[in-house]
């Protein structure tokens, strides 16, 4: 979900004044604020392979590579149907929810959720057209699943913990890798170390561990950007 540097701020505040006991680590917070605030958006040219870009290049032999990009693991999540629960026996995949004529609502345009969704569709060999209600969308993952809940529609597609949150049923149809993207010479840095062991410490393992669908079993370990695991600096 997108949010400001002021509503980071503010949420930090009210979790400090509610439960300061949990939030004493300052580095940790320190952390997630320089992280915040060194948020940028990358353009890069549509015909491009992911696997020859470099995103900080320092050498001419880094021009066809990624040698300077390392990956810090964050999340996995999985994302699926959200539906009745009495729906899930027979329904397995969005082909089912097509053949069913089952009413469907979507994510709206631009969102990640919607490019898998419309990836899942084109992996499955169906048409956007075919899905009834394609058409329908909310915009966040909770609002899918209130949507189903409240009978306007019988499937969506989203977060685990969001049919959870609304005793719903689930089916899992992909799994998500979240990581950060660091410069290698970054790694050393007093705000990537801190956030790397807040990552791989039990604290935040035990709160990823308590939402649903969610796995932290990874988090903090470095990989390249063809999966390879260089060792910790």
């Amino acid at each position: 979900e997108k949010f400001t540097v002021t509503q980071l701020e503010n949420a930090v505040a009210a979790a400090q004044a509610a439960e300061p006991q949990k939030l004493r680590p300052e580095d940790a917070v320190q952390s997630i604020r320089w992280l915040a605030r060194s948020n940028y958006q990358l353009v890069l040219p549509a015909d491009a392979e992911a696997s020859e870009l470099v995103i900080f290049p320092q050498t001419s032999n880094e021009s066809r590579g990624i040698e300077d990009l390392r990956l810090v693991r964050f999340v996995d999540r999985e994302q699926g149907l959200i539906l009745a629960r009495a729906q899930r026996p027979r329904v397995k995949s969005l082909g089912d929810v097509i053949r069913r004529r089952l009413r469907f609502v979507n994510r709206q345009p631009g969102s990640g959720t919607r490019l898998l969704i419309d990836a899942q569709l084109a992996l499955e060999g169906l048409q956007a057209g075919d899905l009834r209600g394609y058409d329908k969308e909310e915009f966040t993952h909770a609002a899918v699943a209130a949507t189903v809940a409240s009978g306007r529609a019988d499937v969506g597609f989203g977060v685990a913990a969001a049919a959870a949150e609304y005793d719903l049923g689930f089916v899992p149809v992909a799994r998500e890798h979240y990581y950060f993207a660091v410069r290698e010479a970054m790694l050393r840095s007093a705000p990537i170390v801190a956030l790397r062991h807040s990552l791989t410490g039990p604290i935040f393992k035990e709160l990823v561990s308590r939402m649903t669908g969610y796995d932290a079993t990874h988090s903090g370990e470095l990989e390249r950007v063809d999966g390879s695991h260089p060792r910790s600096p």
